[in-house]
């Protein structure tokens, strides 16, 4: 009977150490499930804000290398006006300064003649 007795007796104590384990994890439980949930939420909140920061970085370079492209075919667009300005020009005295041999040429050969008569 006494063994009986001390065998109950230590089931009881068990139980009653099983149930204080089994409340300081019912109370521990939430705690560490929200840490858990939060963890995660951070994480992917860091991983969107890493995405977005990536995308705006990557929106920033290219809009840099646009304004670099856009810039270069204004500068080539204007030496292409100032070429053909040039050119045309150069074309312009060319004829003008032949011209003005002729011209030059023909009172040149006029004067003689005029004299002459």
């Amino acid at each position: 009977a006494a063994a009986a007795a001390a065998a109950e007796a230590s089931r009881m104590e068990n139980s009653a150490a099983l149930a204080a384990v089994g409340k300081k994890a019912a109370a521990v439980a939430p705690a560490a499930v929200a840490t858990a949930v939060g963890a995660a939420v951070g994480l992917a909140a860091g991983e969107v804000a890493a995405a977005i920061v990536s995308a705006v970085s990557l929106v920033a370079d290219n809009t840099a290398v646009f304004a670099v492209l856009v810039a270069a075919a204004v500068l080539a667009a204007a030496l292409l006006v100032v070429g053909v300005f040039v050119v045309s020009a150069a074309v312009g005295n060319t004829a003008a300064a032949v011209e003005l041999g002729a011209v030059t040429a023909a009172a040149a050969a006029a004067g003689p003649a005029a004299a002459a008569a």
